[in-house]
């Protein structure tokens, strides 16, 4: 990627939403859509979020990123019915205004129709601020993603009252390497059971590690080996 290139072309209006699937793997239906950011230039080059969103800057323009991702996410999924969700910044987690543009917007939709990610990097040791955003948009589907570790802090989250949780591919391959994890793995999978939140493997990439997810009695999963991410124009 050439960096000067992307700043010399940057706009909002080039940032369109990739819709990837979650599948539920007793039936392989969709179980809903993550809609993934990428900015496709007008010589259609396509980058990944990594490569441009550290450009973007300001909170202010992180939430216009995310009211424009959510606007064109929710006008291409509404129609199918698709559930689906996007992910907010860190800094969109505090902004009221952005919140309650969210909590407006949703209001007449049905519940859980639409959704949010918000990285478990941002919230680990937030579980009153995610409880808080629990309450406040109730009509959102709520998953905390990209779990890598198994401890109180996720505990919390679950409790706050969340409907799903990824877990990172590395996670996953630590807890089944390692015979005295898989304990872990499985009282995590337990209590989220209880509390109604879904159980998500995220980077399944190959059969194997979807053998091994299938094993641990995920009923969730994502990735490239599954489907990768497809614009709104994709046929």
């Amino acid at each position: 990627m050439q960096t000067r290139a992307v700043l010399e072309d940057f706009s909002i209006e080039h940032i369109v939403p990739y819709f990837q699937p979650i599948y539920e793997l007793e039936t392989n239906c969709v179980f809903r859509y993550e809609c993934l950011s990428r900015l496709v230039t007008a010589k259609e080059q396509m980058y990944l979020p990594s490569e441009f969103l550290y450009i973007v800057g300001p909170a202010q323009t992180n939430a216009r990123v995310t009211q424009r991702i959510f606007e064109l996410s929710s006008a291409f999924c509404l129609p199918k019915k698709m559930n689906w969700s996007i992910n907010l910044f860190q800094s969109d987690l505090e902004n009221t205004r952005l919140l309650s543009w969210l909590e407006k917007l949703t209001l007449h939709t049905s519940k859980h129709l639409a959704g949010i990610e918000v990285s478990y990097d941002n919230v680990k040791d937030q579980a009153e601020l995610l409880s808080e955003i629990v309450k406040r948009l109730p009509k959102l589907h709520i998953t905390v993603d990209n779990v890598y570790e198994c401890n109180e802090n996720i505990y919390a989250l679950i409790d706050a009252g969340i409907q799903a949780i990824k877990l990172r591919g590395e996670l996953l391959e630590e807890l089944n390497e390692i015979n005295d994890k898989t304990d872990t793995l499985q009282a995590l999978i337990s209590c989220c059971k209880k509390h109604t939140c879904a159980v998500i493997a995220e980077h399944i990439e190959n059969e194997d590690s979807l053998n091994a997810v299938k094993k641990a009695g995920i009923k969730y999963a994502q990735g490239f080996y599954l489907q990768p991410p497809f614009s709104s124009n994709a046929s």
